[in-house]
């Protein structure tokens, strides 16, 4: 009976435990190397950049369209609007951060191949459990001080 107590002691305890990491965000959300991170900020330069091209795109081409036109009507706003939308939902989305093939990992100069090691490690943390993950993310710091 007394085991039996400790058995659900210990499940609710990594109950809990689980509860309290899910409403942090969950563990696998961070980068876990300067490197990965410095790729990942890149990456999300470069899709705000197409962002706001292809929004402006949009918006001189229904301005030339009025212009030729005389007026785009309520009709041409709208498509105008749904045109904005939907390259926003698809630049937002793609492309998304490469993640690099094992055989890849030792190609390029060594800032490049700790990058893409943090990047490959990160992509594999969701497969681990728990006292892994901890080890993968010590990892990357051990990654950048090589770098």
């Amino acid at each position: 009976m007394n085991d039996l107590t400790r058995q659900s002691d210990r499940v609710l305890e990594d109950a809990r435990r689980l509860r309290d990491d899910n409403r942090a965000g969950g563990r696998h959300r961070r980068s876990i190397g300067k490197r990965s991170a410095d790729l990942k900020a890149k990456q999300l330069v470069a899709r705000l950049t197409r962002i706001v091209l292809a929004v402006f795109g949009v918006l001189v081409a229904a301005s030339v369209a009025g212009v030729i036109l005389n007026g785009i009507g309520f009709a041409g706003v709208m498509l105008t609007m749904l045109a904005m939308i939907v390259a926003v939902g698809v630049f937002a989305t793609f492309p998304k951060v490469k993640v690099p093939r094992r055989a890849d990992l030792t190609k390029g100069d060594v800032r490049t191949m700790v990058g893409k090691t943090e990047i490959w490690l990160e992509n594999q943390r969701p497969a681990l459990p728990a006292p892994a993950v901890r080890v993968v993310e010590d990892m990357g710091v051990q990654l950048d001080a090589l770098g």
